[in-house]
């Protein structure tokens, strides 16, 4: 059977917090741990480029161990499940998140702005 937990519950079992359901859930002759792109978004919302980021090397280590790096996401086309590295999933979110950080209206129009070429589009939006 597959089991999709949530990212609370799943970094509380590895803080030791369900020892009970860690117990159950770690057969894995009766049950397969998945994971989905949502879990890295969750990780990846403690990740600061100013500040030490101590727990997110331990939570992916622990959701690669524990899911087998056993992933659901969707390609573009389907949902999909297959082995994927929740390291290289998380280096894409950061990297998209990155792109997104500064995304404000006057950000775009000031970009727009520096264009000499874009003048006559960009002038009635100011």
């Amino acid at each position: 059977m597959k089991l999709y937990i949530d990212w609370n519950v799943l970094n509380g079992i590895k803080n030791g917090r369900f020892k009970e359901l860690e117990e159950i859930i770690r057969q894995p002759e009766k049950f397969v741990i998945i994971y989905s792109t949502s879990h890295i978004s969750d990780i990846a919302s403690d990740y600061s480029e100013e500040k030490e980021n101590p727990n997110i090397l331990s939570d992916l280590e622990f959701l690669a161990e524990i899911t087998d790096c056993l992933c659901v996401f969707n390609d573009g086309k389907d949902i999909v499940m297959k082995q994927n590295d929740p390291f290289y999933l998380f280096e894409s979110e950061i990297e998209n998140k990155n792109l997104t950080d500064d995304f404000s209206f006057d950000k775009i129009i000031s970009m727009l702005d520096e264009n000499v070429e874009n003048a006559e589009l960009v002038a009635p939006l100011k």
